[in-house]
This record gives C-alpha cells, structure tokens and sequence, in this order.
C-alpha cells in the first residue's frame, strides 16, 4: 500500500474487507471511470500516468460536442484507456429549482436521442474501437423513459453513481466519487473513502450487491489532496490478491445490456 497520505487506520476497513475476500476465495471486481473530458491537458497527464504507473484501466467519460481531437491523439497512446459518452455538452435543461440534469425527461424524447446519436458518432470518429457501448448522463442523472430507450432499444450500459446499489440488468454504476462537491470541492476524508469502499466489499460478500465497484474521478478538478487519496486508494486496492480489474471491454459488451459480475 501507499501510504504516503492515507493513515493505516483509514486504509484498515478496506484492507479488513479485501482479506475476508481473499480468505473465503472470493475475487472482487473494480473498474474507475474518470469524468468530463474534452481536451489534453497536464492534468490528464497527470491522470494517465497513475493509470500506467498502477497498471491499471481507466475509463474517460468524453463530452463529445466540443470534444478536440488532440484529447483523442493523447488516449490513443495511452494503454489501457476506454472512452465513454458523457451526455452531449454536459449542458442543463431543466428547471432551475430541480437538480441539474442535461437528459432528464425535460425535453423530447426525439432531441435526445438526436443528441445521443450525435455524440456517439463524434467520438466514434475520433477514438474508433477505444469507445464503450455505454452512457453517462451528466450530474449522474437521466429520465426513465431515456433510460429505458438506451438500454432496450440502443443496447447501450448506462453508468451514474450509485453508492449501495444492488446492481441492475443494463447498468454499471460508481460507487465512490473521492470528491467532496457540496462542501469543500477537494477530497474527501480518507476513513470516509476506505470505508465507504470496504463497505460495497462487505455487500457482495453478503450478496446484496453485485458487479464491479466504481471509482469516480474528476482529474479537471483535483488538487493536490485529491490526487494522494487516488493515489492511496489505488495501492491498497492493488495490494490485495482478491481485487480484480476487468478489461472494460467486457463490463460494456457490444449489442449485449447488462454488467459482468
């Protein structure tokens, strides 16, 4: 394990749930989805070189409207990088009283999808076969008449935060997202990240959760606090031979909804 910013108490609930894991011959799934997006930057850099330096996947959620194309010649050297849609412009659309949402059940369900189509295009012309079949709405909130549409008829996996979620057919959710937006807008405290991360451990051991845990990051926003706790985070997952970390490809199945458990 790190170490280097996260104390042994906060790391031990995590590295406690990882053992059991590890004891009863379980194997637990991670995949970590990094948001918003849209051009190179140092802090992509930044992002894609704790990816290479933990050998590890990494999953970008691409605004596609005004997506560069440098952002797809950087991925394109990068190993081990997958790109998802994430909304159209990351743009809202609905009421100023309600919670922000770009594709809520605000608008037609026909300009939407239009949208949709759109974006995927876009990003299909750019990053070819580093594409997901996959959805990420911004704010991590869609309508249920558009999530249906995506999931039945597009065959796509839709992916929001949903920390103790059980899991459901045509999503793939996170379940720690390591920043603090509503107070402080730096990480969160580390207990509460390894704690909140041994606790989705403990649900699949139990049976009340399925499929992989999600790690959500935001590299645009990260300070140097954010960055160390990703960094903890990633070794102490790493250090346990019950983690496991899928290739992406198989998480998002083309033409094929659902999650791999």
């Amino acid at each position: 394990m790190s170490g280097a910013g996260a104390s042994n108490a906060a790391v031990t609930p995590l590295r406690a749930a990882l053992d059991k894991a590890a004891g009863a011959g379980r194997r637990i799934d991670f995949w970590w989805r990094d948001d918003d997006a849209e051009r190179s930057s140092e802090a992509l850099d930044r992002l894609l070189f704790l990816a290479r330096s933990h050998n590890l996947p990494l999953v970008l959620g691409v605004i596609p409207a005004d997506v560069q194309r440098a952002l797809a010649d950087r991925v394109g050297r990068a190993p081990k990088v997958a790109v998802l849609q994430h909304g159209w412009r990351h743009l809202r659309h609905n009421a100023p009283d309600a919670k922000k949402a770009e594709f809520g059940d605000d608008r037609p369900l026909d300009a939407m999808l239009a949208e949709i189509d759109a974006g995927a295009a876009r990003l299909r012309a750019l990053f070819g076969d580093r594409l997901l079949p996959g959805f990420v709405p911004p704010w991590n909130r869609i309508g249920p008449r558009l999530a249906e549409q995506l999931v039945a008829d597009r065959n796509l996996v839709l992916s929001t935060h949903s920390p103790g979620a059980p899991g459901s057919s045509g999503r793939l959710d996170t379940h720690c997202d390591i920043i603090a937006w509503r107070t402080t807008r730096s990480a969160i405290p580390a207990d509460e990240a390894f704690t909140l991360l041994a606790d989705e451990v403990e649900r699949r051991l139990a049976g009340a959760s399925e499929g992989p845990i999600g790690l959500l990051t935001h590299h645009l926003v990260h300070d140097e606090a954010a960055w160390r706790l990703l960094d903890d985070i990633l070794a102490a997952i790493q250090a346990s031979p019950a983690s496991r970390w899928p290739d992406p490809k198989t998480l998002f199945p083309p033409g094929a909804p659902g999650r791999s458990s």
